[in-house]
């Protein structure tokens, strides 16, 4: 009442509402017919004007008289949640001792004070507020706990980030002795804890018990007393062997159960058309139970097949055979399983029902493993308990607030509101302040253009409703937003859940090594990415030991199964880094008499990892080229090859090659060949850095390649001479008109018979004599039967030539 009164208040000051009248009214209007018609029977009240007279009324019938004594007793008894800080706890102290009437507020305070030294949860907090002594204030209460919770939590924050071995997930702490012990309800049917015995779903519901045969307890749980014997103690059998008398059958072994174990610790079992709750020992290879249950068995009519046995079962460590009264055989079922002659042995004495391992196992519900899975926590209300700030309301995102894109164009719309039946309005009003307090919806007090209805859908369990909205006409003004959805093979290069086959072809493909040298070389790839294979030392020992000196080098099956494994390794996802446009990036190249070779590494977590590597053989003309021209081959293709990852970025380029950091500097001097790979390197921001030969990890890679033949790679140039030349096309025209125009065009009709019978001393066109070697010609036969009418000769054009002309009619027509 308090609490809506004080709403009620802060609304109509916001409202502006200053006169009594208009508040008395918006008063018993805001507050409902319920309440209307009990204000016109109450009595007037008293006040200085209407309103406060209304509010006086009102109070009196609806604030009950306080009990103080009453009031007291529970504020004494408040005691501190586990998930309660200690502000939130002096708030609900606070709010009770309203009604305790203990005088004025440093009394209370005083009294605050006192209820949480006695009931707080944390008894070091108890300590520290206790060494203040009478001093102590509730503002240093305060201060002292607000401290303690915040060093808590942060220290909480340090340590979850710090790995511990054989840690189990959401430990479940023990409490401190000093807690108070909990009365902790149990069930007298069943005596499990957490529920009464007029629970329905209570286990003992239904069930008969074997002692006084009554209906809606357990045997544990039985309140009638044992008559004609006196109890007698029987001690806990470990171990049962069961030994034949003078005979070759195998022993059987198993474990004893305690008389006052929960019963539903095993599992249930149709045993002979009976169903018998019992529990499964793997540690014993025969089925026991005791000859009360045997007993209980029979009176439900089991259908088994008995005998008597001359066996002996001892306890273990014990000279004392165990009394055995018979055995029986009978067919068990689990589910879908069913097994038939299954034996039991009865013993003359108390006992639950053992099920064997053999038994358990041919049955599914036992398998034996030969590792332990570490043990997980799945009560929730743990997790709850320790981490409360993170459950707090329904999960929302920090720090993002969606924009739905509306269409302007569509004209908003404004509903009819639907009727609530009167017995869904309470139900529907509880939900809407629900919705109110998780954040989840917004109360809107000025007009909206858009209205749309509300519907009311009872649930299953008719105590609550589902709450729906009306938003076809609303969706109508929404702007769809279209997006491709991505392939799966997208999707894993995205995710960069396994390598690429390009990134790893090199590796992959690379030939065996056939000299010591080159076993050095391929150990010194595999060592750069050492501290990411496992093992490495043993799966390179036999590599390892074609390197040493006076060895004879034998390439063997060890050899062989070592080198294919490391390549393996080094091809791995987990060796591999995933590239990152913002790291600092190298490239390393070289090349061999026979091959160029290159690796794309990236520094990921302070230390370089492989990201690609390339790899390709030399053409019979590139093996006539220099060391130097071989070398600096290599950094430009390597820089082509890698164009993807390096264009627009700033990397090195490692090569043992000295010489090539003068070459490819802006002051070198070098003959044509290397000038014009000099000028295929200017797109790219890079530094061209010496390292010595046998830290070049790329040189295993230029010896051992495999394939005989030079790989084609991409040219990038003549993609960036068709982009170009594609992009400068008027957009007005088409590449066909240009063709037409140029079938028509003497001039370049001329030029392709030139290009044709390489007769340029006769053509007129003199401009073309210069780029005579640099005009592709491309075949096109209604092309050159065309140019054939007009020039009286085999003569074309080159519609795509790379010479800077224009057909006539073209110029014509774009001024």
């Amino acid at each position: 009442m308090k609490r809506w009164r004080r709403a009620f208040e802060l609304y109509a000051t916001g409202k502006g509402i200053e006169d009594a009248a208009q508040a008395k009214a918006l008063l018993l209007h805001t507050a409902g017919m319920d309440v209307q018609d009990i204000f016109f029977t109450l009595p007037e009240g008293t006040g200085e004007n209407v309103y406060a007279k209304a509010l006086n009324a009102l109070d009196k019938y609806f604030e009950p008289q306080a009990n103080v004594p009453y009031e007291r007793s529970v504020f004494r008894n408040m005691a501190q949640f586990s998930h309660e800080t200690v502000e939130q706890y002096i708030t609900r102290l606070r709010q009770r001792a309203e009604t305790c009437e203990f005088g004025n507020r440093d009394a209370i305070d005083e009294r605050i004070r006192d209820q949480i030294i006695d009931k707080c949860v944390r008894h070091n907090l108890r300590r520290k507020l206790l060494e203040k002594g009478r001093d102590l204030t509730l503002n240093q209460v305060r201060e002292i706990a607000r401290a303690m919770e915040d060093s808590e939590r942060q220290a909480t924050s340090i340590e979850s980030q710090v790995p511990t071995q054989g840690s189990s997930v959401n430990k479940v702490s023990v409490q401190n002795k000093h807690f108070v012990k909990k009365t902790i309800s149990r069930c007298y049917s069943c005596g499990y804890e957490g529920h009464l015995r007029n629970d329905p779903n209570c286990p003992a519901k239904g069930k008969k018990c074997r002692k006084c045969k009554q209906i809606g307890h357990f045997e544990r749980q039985c309140k009638t007393k044992d008559k004609g014997h006196v109890k007698r103690r029987h001690g806990k059998i470990r171990h049962v062997v069961e030994q034949p008398d003078q005979s070759d059958e195998e022993k059987a072994y198993a474990f004893s159960v305690n008389q006052n174990s929960i019963l539903n610790d095993g599992i249930v079992v149709n045993v002979g058309d009976v169903d018998l709750n019992m529990i499964i020992d793997s540690g014993a290879s025969c089925n026991i139970m005791g000859m009360p249950l045997w007993n209980s068995l029979k009176e439900n009519h089991i259908n088994c097949v008995s005998s008597k046995v001359d066996k002996r079962l001892f306890a273990y460590g014990s000279q004392e055979p165990l009394k055995v009264a018979g055995i029986f055989t009978a067919t068990v079922k689990y589910k879908q399983t069913v097994i038939p002659d299954v034996e039991f042995v009865v013993l003359d004495g108390k006992g639950q029902a053992l099920l064997g391992r053999d038994t358990a196992l041919r049955l599914g519900v036992l398998q034996i493993v030969s590792s332990v899975s570490e043990a997980v926590n799945t009560d929730n209300r743990t997790v709850f308990d320790k981490y409360p700030d993170c459950f707090k309301g329904v999960g929302k995102l920090k720090s993002f607030q969606l924009e739905i894109p509306i269409d302007p164009d569509v004209d908003p719309v404004i509903q009819p509101m639907r009727r609530i039946p009167y017995s869904l309005r309470d139900k529907l009003s509880k939900k809407l302040d629900e919705l109110l307090d998780l954040d989840i919806i917004e109360r809107v007090e000025e007009l909206s253009s858009w209205v749309s209805p509300v519907v009311c859908v009872p649930k299953h369990s008719g105590e609550d409703i589902r709450l729906c909205v009306d938003m076809r006409q609303a969706n109508t003004a929404v702007r769809r937003v279209r997006h491709p959805i991505p392939t799966i093979d997208e999707l894993l290069h995205e995710m960069n859940s396994s390598p690429a086959d390009a990134k790893v072809k090199a590796v992959v493909e690379a030939r065996e090594p056939r000299t010591s040298a080159e076993v050095r070389s391929f150990l010194g790839l595999v060592n750069y990415s050492s501290r990411f294979i496992p093992d490495l030392a043993t799966i390179a020992a036999p590599l390892r030991q074609l390197t040493r000196k006076n060895v004879i080098f034998r390439w063997g099956k060890s050899e062989q199964e070592s080198f294919v494994e490391l390549n393996r390794r080094l091809a791995d996802a987990e060796t591999l880094g995933y590239y990152d446009k913002s790291a600092p990036t190298k490239v390393i190249a070289d090349a061999s008499p026979v091959g160029l070779g290159a690796v794309l590494v990236q520094e990921q977590d302070g230390e370089f990892r492989v990201i690609s590597y390339a790899s390709r053989s030399l053409s019979d003309t590139e093996r006539r080229y220099s060391q130097t021209e071989k070398e600096a081959l290599a950094l430009v293709w390597a820089c082509e090859r890698f164009h993807v990852y390096l264009y627009g970025v700033e990397f090195e380029l490692l090569t043992d090659h000295k010489p090539l950091e003068c070459i490819y500097s802006t002051k070198s001097k070098v003959c044509a060949r290397i000038e014009r790979w000099v000028l295929r390197m200017q797109p790219y921001i890079f530094k061209v850095r010496y390292i010595p030969g046998p830290k070049n990890i790329a040189d295993t890679l230029s010896r051992l390649v495999k394939n005989d033949f030079v790989q084609k790679s991409d040219d990038l140039v003549d993609d960036y001479v068709r982009f170009v030349a594609k992009e400068a096309t008027p957009i007005a025209m088409t590449t066909r008109e240009i063709e037409r125009a140029s079938e028509n065009d003497p001039e370049l009709c001329a030029v392709r018979q030139c290009l044709v019978n390489q007769q340029w001393h006769r053509i007129e066109y003199k401009q073309y004599l210069p780029i005579r070697d640099e005009s592709p010609l491309i075949e096109n036969e209604n092309f050159d039967e065309k140019c054939e009418t007009k020039l009286d000769a085999d003569v074309g054009c080159n519609p795509e030539s790379e010479s800077n002309t224009e057909p006539i009619s073209v110029s014509n027509d774009t001024g």
